[in-house]
């Protein structure tokens, strides 16, 4: 919307847990941080990969401001539980 700048798009996979697995390439999701200029609300975006002119499926508050411009990396459950591991 007019007054809110998103970030890169990051594309997460459809991992399958919740459905089907991906088929192609383009099936999934794309992701985005969102702040609201006038009040530095940063925000979560999810679009559907393959309908993103429909608009985010989803949308999820931040509690701390995001800086425009910030690059995300995005790091599955079973890359998070690998690190835990050799952290132990």
């Amino acid at each position: 919307p007019k007054g809110f700048y998103g970030g890169e798009l990051v594309f997460c996979p459809r991992d399958g847990q919740e459905g089907p697995r991906a088929v192609d390439d383009a099936d999934g999701y794309l992701t985005t941080l969102v702040v609201e200029e006038a009040t530095g609300q940063s925000q979560l975006y999810i679009f559907d990969a393959q309908q993103i002119d429909l608009g985010p499926i989803a949308r999820g508050r931040i509690a701390e401001r995001v800086p425009t411009g910030f690059h995300a990396w995005w790091v599955g459950r079973p890359d998070l539980e690998a690190q835990k591991a050799r952290l132990s």
